[in-house]
């Protein structure tokens, strides 16, 4: 064999018996590492989902109390404000929009009391529950759905 600058050819051209192993080794390691990189990302959009859904129910618990008080014109605004701001917030989410509860508490109590009537001090309640949707293939019998919730309490 040839010597080119000191160095052996068969060495610069590798061995014929290894040619296409990378190729090989490539398609055996490349699927795992594409399963690898959307875990990531769904990962990443599990996260952000969670944080769309808290800072949704903390806007519809803000909002709610400031609502304008109960009146005959605004029966039962502070709810219907509440929730419409939690929907609102939480319209980036992909998929079906959560569920929101409102709930209003006397204030310094556990006893709920008809939004519309609730007083100043009283507290408001705002409850989101959405359920996320991996986009990513989830091993059998696990289910691709997990269950995100978002919880706030404002007076």
């Amino acid at each position: 064999m040839r010597h080119i600058g000191g160095t052996n050819m068969r060495r610069l051209l590798g061995d014929a018996r290894e040619r296409g192993a990378s190729a090989v080794e490539f398609a055996i390691v490349l699927p795992l590492l594409a399963i690898i990189l959307l875990g990531m990302v769904d990962f990443g959009l599990a996260l952000n989902s969670q944080a769309i859904v808290n800072n949704a129910a903390r806007d519809g618990a803000r909002a709610g109390s400031f609502a304008p008080a109960a009146t005959t014109t605004y029966k039962g605004s502070t709810m219907s404000v509440a929730k419409a701001t939690a929907l609102a917030s939480s319209s980036a989410l992909l998929g079906t929009a959560p569920t929101v509860t409102v709930t209003c508490y006397t204030s310094g109590t556990t006893t709920a009391v008809d939004c519309g009537s609730a007083a100043a001090g009283d507290t408001i309640e705002v409850k989101l529950s959405y359920a996320y949707t991996w986009l990513t293939p989830s091993l059998p019998g696990l289910g691709g759905l997990t269950a995100l919730s978002g919880f706030s309490q404002m007076r």
